[in-house]
């Protein structure tokens, strides 16, 4: 086509052919039975006259190039779905909890609820061109640091994966996958002068100051007045049961999970224990038809229990806890009924003087706004001493599970930020201000960022709390999060929906420090780019995801090819026991500091 830059040229014939136009533009085409015999080419010329078809075969026969060589068949996968595996050896765990094995022809099988050292016999449920996943049918031989789990739902509650698994075997394990992921995400250039530390290990059991609960409301009769049990006696009444179910990182319950109440859970404090069975207890054999209204709209119900209370000498028998419940009302229906909740639980305040605040939540409303809490017992909060600064706890504090509360990433982050007391820090992400308020002790001023109008409230009030004057915490609506699906991706962009505008702060002054706390899909790339344009000399970074933090770590180290930071610190700590999370915090320097 004289008219257009394409020519498509179509045959069905076997061999090589060699044609070139008017203005000595050459172009071989190679094909065979096995490929396409239809080729179009964009040329970046207009043709003239077309082919010189005749004359090709006198004039350029030397400049033929030799045939390709023919593609050698694929060979079947070792591996298909359904196909068994009599003896693998678990030599290690991925990050997320997998085992990982090797066949002897350098396939990699996943596993999962195995340990390293195990000897396994498994079914292949999916097969790719580079690993494999199976399912254990037989355990031929244990893991040498297999133990009995302490706990009687481990197997059916899906959160605690390495019970049976020794406690410092989980750390090494842990220490390694950080190591590996570090390799995998990150290039020479950016981990030359890195350092990982030894991971930090806290108490396996009982350690968890806040947990939440999904619930189920069971109805039924009421079989034990009547010694026959018959269902069918006239003197029955309905009656019904809230139980608390297995808590999960993400608050869903698997199907298989739904209606199993929950006895005991060992990462949760002892005290919270003892209120999970009493509530459960007051929640059992409902006749009232109003309590069984509210109950069963009960979705999930969060324990906090502080750290510390907000006198100097307080002890645990003082220490102020805060229960809060989440409902699926409706704001008004809510209201109305809240005040049943009070009622229901008289038995459980009056065991525990330390309860001080029970909270409870509407859904959330259709134009997006956060629900209104109602107080149906105590104050509206609690105050918890965390590191010498007093900090408000309040309903939303713990319905959004913030992550910020932790004295051990505190002391972390002091410890390796090396402050100076002529910084500017900049904070990303500060939540409530806990952090913020901890680093301010150490710098000449600090300023913090997070997209919650509530957090800005509350971090606002705990500054004053605590008389502290070099801290401004500010709304910005442009902290955006990225995306986990990308972690492993270092080339390729996400496909994200992107505000028409991305503006920040303009009070914000230029800062020497810039502290990051990470959310669950990292940072999104124009703020990565906004934190690369302030040039600090250093950014600390924490998170509680690993791949998106090394992820982030890799992009923000380069500005158009050229490295302008490196990673120096890397600090493991191990907040959740039994579990496959890691928690980080990170020092990043600018190259030239």
């Amino acid at each position: 086509r004289k008219n257009k830059k394409m020519l498509s040229l179509r045959s069905a014939s076997c061999g090589q052919k060699f044609f070139r136009s008017n203005n000595s533009t050459r172009l071989y085409l190679h094909y065979n039975n096995n490929s396409c015999s239809g080729i179009d080419f964009i040329l970046s010329k207009r043709f003239k006259s077309g082919f010189e078809s005749n004359d090709y075969k006198s004039k350029y026969d030397g400049d033929k190039p030799k045939s390709r060589p023919q593609t050698p068949p694929q060979t079947p996968r070792a591996l298909e779905k359904g196909d068994k595996i009599d003896e693998l050896l678990i030599e290690s765990i991925t990050f997320g909890g997998m085992g990982v094995g090797k066949l002897p022809d350098g396939l990699i099988v996943f596993v999962p609820k195995t340990l390293p050292g195990e000897k396994v016999e498994v079914t292949v449920k999916k097969c790719q061109k580079t690993f494999a996943e199976a399912a254990v049918t037989k355990v031929i031989q244990l893991s040498p640091h297999c133990k009995p789990a302490p706990c009687k739902h481990f197997g059916t509650c899906g959160r605690c994966v390495f019970q049976n698994l020794a406690y410092p075997q989980q750390l090494q394990q842990k220490q390694e996958q950080i190591v590996g992921l570090i390799n995998k995400l990150l290039t020479s250039e950016t981990k030359q002068k890195m350092k990982v530390h030894k991971i930090i290990k806290t108490s396996p059991l009982y350690s968890k100051n806040q947990m939440s609960f999904p619930t189920t409301f069971i109805e039924g009769l009421d079989t034990e007045s009547d010694p026959t049990g018959d269902p069918a006696s006239a003197n029955k009444q309905v009656t019904g049961s809230l139980i608390f179910q297995f808590p999960s990182f993400g608050g869903l319950v698997p199907a298989e999970q739904s209606g199993i109440r929950v006895e005991e859970c060992l990462i949760q404090t002892q005290i919270s224990n003892e209120i999970v069975k009493s509530l459960q207890r007051d929640f059992s054999n409902l006749f009232s038809t109003t309590d069984r209204s509210f109950l069963k709209h009960v979705t999930c119900v969060t324990i906090h229990v502080a750290e510390k209370g907000e006198s100097e000498d307080s002890s645990p028998e003082t220490t102020p806890i805060l229960i809060s419940f989440e409902t699926a009302l409706n704001e008004e229906t809510h209201k109305k009924r809240v005040l049943f909740l009070q009622r229901i639980i008289k038995k459980t305040l009056l065991k525990f003087h330390q309860i001080r605040s029970v909270i409870s939540f509407p859904k959330e409303n259709e134009d997006g706004t956060p629900p209104v809490p109602h107080v149906a017992y105590g104050k509206d909060s609690i105050v918890e001493n965390i590191n010498g600064l007093y900090l408000k706890i309040t309903g939303d504090t713990v319905r959004r599970k913030s992550p910020d509360y932790s004295s051990l990433i505190w002391e972390t982050v002091v410890k390796l930020g090396g402050f100076k007391k002529t910084d500017v820090v900049l904070h990303l992400f500060c939540s409530e201000g806990g952090l913020s308020l901890s680093i301010a002790r150490h710098v000449q001023e600090i300023h913090g960022l997070e997209h919650d109008p509530i957090s800005i409230k509350e971090a606002n009030k705990n500054s004053s709390r605590n008389s502290i004057l070099n801290a401004y915490f500010t709304e910005s609506a442009n902290l955006e999060e990225g995306d986990t699906r990308y972690y492993y991706n270092r080339g390729k962009k996400r496909k994200t929906k992107k505000s028409t505008t991305f503006c920040m702060p303009a009070s914000i002054p230029k800062s020497d420090v810039i502290v990051i706390n990470l959310p669950f899909g990292g940072l999104s790339e124009r703020l990565l780019a906004w934190v690369q344009s302030r040039s600090p000399r250093r950014i600390v970074c924490i998170s509680h995801y690993a791949p998106t933090l090394f992820r982030d770590i890799q992009r923000v180290c380069f500005d158009n090819k050229k490295i302008i930071y490196q990673l120096v610190d890397c600090q493991p700590i191990d907040l959740n026991p039994h579990t496959s999370r890691i928690s980080c915090v990170c020092i990043v320097d600018r190259v030239d500091n």
